[in-house]
């Protein structure tokens, strides 16, 4: 079966360690294994192989699965020797071990692989598909798919101190942001699409047969591979993970930040789960930032191979919504104003956090990852603030820049842009 798990890993990295078809490095420059690598990476993302086979994909689950960050939760135990999907069953009290610095390389180019396949070849893949990987990135991004109860614990009997947990039970800074950059370019995507729905998998009685193609170009086998994918993760991976539905998806999406962005600052919590909570919510104010970037353009709008007024729809739609009923879209409110709101309201918790437990010692301000939740709150609140209005419906570049923008010859909007540092 193409869609194992086991030896994604092994057999990804023989193909990138191998120079792609008619390849050859530059003049003056002997080959290397670097040179090779990316060479055949950016073979394999653009000749579509990855489609058929789902090496990217695959691949980290098989590294995130290994490593403890994809908790079963309730499910058995079971030893990987078994084989099969059974084999990445784990258990919930697996505790998350760091990656190493190949493993890391890896990940982050799968990663950055499965969103360039998927953006480019966005038909060819099912929206339950689709939108079962996007939760899946976002869940992992968030530090919402696995736990770190376990190691507080053990670091804390085995004399590690006072049993507060180690930031490499965490998931590298850099793993994190690209599955968040990859969940949040899905949503964009998706944003004009009629459903974001998409639970198609088991409901689609027009599913291709004996090798033909749907509409959208999925072949049977295909259809079958996404199939089983899609019931691994949802079923064997992470079974409890947050999926984000029908026509009511944008704001379920905004509401489940808004309440991730309030644990922190619940009261009477153990240490443990407030520094969990304060990275989760950290991390969510850094997928709301990628969220806004996505729909501001920038050189990231390369990345859709979609024309440019696909962009100017979504600039449109996140800033003013759909009220007007010009276009039939999931949700009819602002993206933009839900940004806003979710920052506004975490920075006035943040700061009655502050008041209620700031003891004259300081040592409320001496807390690492409260102090980075603060930041990245306040980049939110920047970033909504530093949108160009009005860009969407007249001119529209995708630089990104600093430059001030508006139609008919006034000034642009833009309220705010922070000194770059």
């Amino acid at each position: 079966n193409k869609t194992k798990m086991e030896g994604s890993t092994n057999e990804l990295r023989q193909i990138l360690s191998v120079p792609p078809p008619n390849w050859s490095p530059p003049p003056g420059h002997p080959p290397n294994p670097i040179s090779i690598l990316h060479a055949s990476l950016e073979h394999l993302r653009n000749a579509g192989e990855d489609v058929e086979r789902y090496l990217f994909l695959r691949t980290t689950l098989e590294i995130l699965h290994g490593r403890g960050y994809f908790l079963s939760s309730g499910a058995p135990p079971s030893s990987p020797a078994a084989g099969g999907a059974a084999g990445l069953v784990g258990s919930s009290g697996v505790v998350p071990t760091p990656l190493s610095g190949d493993e890391e390389q890896l990940l982050f180019h799968c990663i950055t692989g499965v969103r360039h396949v998927i953006l480019f070849r966005w038909e060819s893949f099912k929206p339950s598909f689709r939108s079962c990987v996007r939760d899946l990135m976002m869940a992992a991004g968030m530090g919402l798919s696995y736990s770190c109860a376990g190691a507080v614990a053990a670091n804390g009997a085995n004399g590690g101190g006072n049993g507060t947990t180690q930031q490499e039970q965490f998931l590298p800074r850099t793993i994190s942001m690209a599955c968040l950059s990859c969940a949040s370019s899905f949503w964009k995507r998706g944003w004009t699409d009629e459903s974001n729905d998409a639970e198609d998998a088991a409901n689609n009685p027009t599913s291709p047969s004996n090798g033909s193609t749907n509409n959208g170009g999925i072949t049977a086998e295909g259809h079958q591979q996404q199939s089983y994918l899609e019931n691994l993760i949802r079923t064997n991976i992470f079974p409890n993970m947050q999926r984000f539905h029908g026509e009511d998806a944008h704001e379920i999406l905004f509401g489940y930040c808004n309440s991730l962005l309030a644990r922190p600052f619940e009261p009477q919590q153990p240490q443990q789960q407030l520094q969990k909570q304060q990275y989760t919510a950290a991390m969510s104010s850094s997928f709301l930032s990628l969220l806004i970037g996505e729909f501001t353009g920038g050189n990231s709008s390369a990345r859709y191979n979609l024309p440019l007024e696909f962009h100017r729809l979504c600039h449109h739609l996140f800033e003013s919504g759909s009220d007007d009923g010009s276009v039939s879209v999931n949700s009819k409110k602002s993206g933009l104003d839900a940004c806003l709101h979710s920052s506004m309201t975490s920075l006035s918790s943040l700061v009655g956090y502050f008041l209620a437990n700031e003891t004259g010692s300081g040592a409320v301000v001496k807390q690492e990852m409260l102090l980075e939740l603060g930041s990245r709150i306040v980049d939110v609140t920047c970033d909504v603030l530093s949108w160009d209005f009005g860009a969407g419906a007249s001119k529209w570049d995708f630089s990104g820049g600093n430059k001030t923008r508006g139609g008919g010859g006034k000034s642009g909007t833009k309220l705010l842009r922070p000194t770059q540092r």
